[in-house]
Formats: C-alpha cells, structure tokens, sequence
C-alpha cells in the first residue's frame, strides 16, 4: 500500500538541489531526476516538504538517504495525510 511522505530540506540546501537539476540538463540524465531536485529546491525555498509517495518505510528512507549522495544534509522524513 502506497503512502505520502514529505522530506523536509534545510533551506541552506536549496541552491546545492538546484545546481545539481541544472547541471545534470545538459549531461543526458534522466528528466524524473532533474525534475524531482528541482522540486526539492522549491519546496526547500519555500520551507515545504517535498511530497513523495513511497511503497514501504524503508522505500522513505533509501529516499531520504540517496540525497546525502549528492553533497546534500539528509533530509527529515514527515508523515504526511494524502
């Protein structure tokens, strides 16, 4: 069963997601990664979390952990109501 978590970014980290969406235009990465860091930059301007619908708990946190790869702070996982 799908359910809806937020990850919540510091707004420090919001410049770090969207040079990494812009950078990775022009390297062939695919759209559904630029789209998601860029909506993670958003969000973490304007201090939301970035909504995510995951299958399991730890689908949430493999999430959560893979921005860390990218030179980014871990972000909070919230529960959120769909």
């Amino acid at each position: 069963m799908a359910f809806t978590v937020g990850l919540r970014f510091r707004t420090r980290d919001a410049n770090r997601l969207r040079e990494l969406a812009e950078q990775w235009k022009g390297e062939g990465i695919h759209s559904e990664h630029i789209a998601l860091f860029s909506r993670a930059a958003d969000d973490a301007r304007r201090g939301e979390p970035l909504r995510v619908i995951c299958e399991s708990p730890d689908e949430a946190q493999v999430f959560a952990d893979g921005f860390v790869l990218y030179g980014v702070t871990r972000p909070a996982i919230e529960a959120l109501q769909d």
